[in-house]
């Protein structure tokens, strides 16, 4: 991938980095759902 300068860039790259934050935190909270659901624990999941 080469590299841009443009702001724009930098821009869409800051939101795609929130975006797969706020997916893997989703992620996340599904998770523990349904470890719970089957009644084991988190730390078994990860």
């Amino acid at each position: 991938m080469s590299l841009y300068n443009h702001r724009g860039m930098v821009q869409d790259r800051q939101a795609l980095l929130k975006l797969k934050l706020r997916q893997r935190r989703r992620d996340e909270i599904e998770r523990q759902q349904l470890a719970k659901q089957l009644g084991i624990e988190t730390k078994e999941v990860r």
